[in-house]
């Protein structure tokens, strides 16, 4: 049901009456601004200006640890927007197809490397459209990228224009590190599943000083093999 009265920034929505650009009817996002009379809202490809008559206000359960990934898109500051993706596939091969048949991208890559507090070696990956150049910045992922050392982003292609646009997917993805004689450990294990709240504190976590810090402390690539070794 559409929205009748105000809609507060970081609200959840589905948009359900455009008339003059209906190919965005029935897409996800959230409202990133409230310039009275309409609101702007961030899908996952574009960045909309629209009364709040035609959206749907929805509810997420953001508690429940049963996610391995999310999807998070730009936001105002201080406010991260993560939102649960359906259809998700369970063969790691397919990912890059899903991206770009369920949400149009043009050039899907991952970027590894990313870390969460406290711990000694990444857990996270993440998805991002390197072909994008007309979607609004993403200034989360932009502020994920910034503490990421050169050898990770090396790794994959730059986004177009040297900026990540849209919604980025970030993906639980635990590294393995080496241990002396070269056995294989974890930090944590693979079958850990997460709650959409958890996912907002980590990327919230990479705005921090904290996190500026510990990215700093692990610029080594020997860290990354063998750091958290206590034996």
């Amino acid at each position: 049901m559409a929205t009748d009265g105000k809609l507060a920034v970081g609200t959840y929505v589905q948009v359900v009456g455009l008339q003059n650009a209906p190919h965005y009817n029935g897409q996800h996002g959230f409202v990133v601004n409230d310039n009275g009379e309409k609101v702007e809202v961030a899908l996952p490809k574009a960045l909309i200006c629209c009364a709040p008559a035609k959206l749907a206000a929805k509810t997420q359960d953001t508690r429940s640890k049963k996610h391995e990934i999310a999807m998070f898109f730009a936001g105002a500051k201080g406010l991260v927007n993560v939102a649960a993706v359906d259809g998700w596939p369970t063969e790691w091969e397919r990912e890059k197809p899903f991206l770009a048949e369920k949400f149009k991208w043009g050039n899907p890559q991952i970027l590894g490397g990313i870390e969460r507090a406290g711990m000694p070696k990444p857990s996270f990956m993440m998805y991002y459209d390197a072909a994008d150049t007309t979607s609004s910045v993403n200034n989360i992922a932009e502020s994920v990228a910034a503490l990421l050392p050169s050898y990770e982003l090396g790794k994959v292609p730059a986004p177009a224009g040297g900026k990540y646009r849209g919604a980025c997917i970030l993906v639980y993805s635990p590294m393995v590190g080496y241990a002396n004689g070269g056995t294989p450990y974890k930090q944590e294990s693979a079958d850990t599943r997460w709650s959409l709240d958890d996912f907002s504190t980590v990327l919230a976590w990479h705005a921090s000083g904290d996190a500026d810090a510990q990215y700093k402390a692990h610029d080594d690539p020997m860290h990354r093999v063998f750091g958290g070794l206590t034996s």
